[in-house]
């Protein structure tokens, strides 16, 4: 992934968690695909393109990354942190132990 621009992988049936996403968003990676599964719960405007599926949007999608390199910088500039934000242990460490507390008595 280090060498890659953009991380597209236009699905064509929902992945349940999508690890891939989030290793790509952590690589910096503008990430495009399709918005289904769990793509549409890890991928948003501030680091990728969601498309509908539709050939054309994701042809479009994709153009606009290749043609426009800041856009690719900006995107991709929050990828690490959005990874960081789904996945970190820590943190899903604490908003389970606060998720558990909020049900559990003292």
């Amino acid at each position: 992934m280090t060498a890659a621009d953009i991380f597209c992988q236009p699905n064509l049936s929902p992945e349940p968690f999508g690890i891939v996403f989030i290793e790509a968003l952590g690589h910096g990676l503008p990430v495009v695909t399709v918005n289904m599964g769990g793509a549409a719960e890890i991928v948003n405007s501030d680091c990728g393109a969601l498309v509908s599926g539709n050939a054309d949007e994701l042809a479009s999608a994709l153009a606009r990354l290749i043609d426009d390199p800041n856009a690719r910088r900006t995107l991709g500039s929050h990828g690490p942190e959005r990874a960081r934000a789904i996945s970190d242990v820590s943190r899903q460490m604490a908003s389970f132990a606060k998720a558990l507390a909020s049900i559990t008595r003292p």
